[in-house]
């Protein structure tokens, strides 16, 4: 095994790679889209329209945007920008 992961170094050191984290790919991705927000609210959602957001209160939707790649949970597709 040791003989492996030396012999795994020496192929390896011509090679280089970049690590990007991924806060940095989606200010990217949303400087491009114009979207930005922390929060998924569902499809029936509306401009003005109260939501609750564990560990941070009641907060009001100020803008909607489309559906993001973000969110995992089917059920709030929505990228939505809040104010508390």
């Amino acid at each position: 095994m040791k003989y492996l992961l030396i012999l795994l170094v020496f192929m390896l050191q011509g090679c280089s790679a970049v690590f990007i984290p991924a806060f940095a790919v989606d200010a990217v991705h949303d400087k491009i889209t114009g979207e930005h927000g922390d929060h998924c609210v569902s499809e029936l959602a509306k401009v003005g329209d109260q939501v609750k957001i564990p560990d941070q209160g009641v907060g009001t939707i100020t803008q909607l945007f489309s559906t993001s790649y973000k969110f995992k949970r089917w059920d709030y597709p929505i990228w939505a920008q809040l104010s508390f």
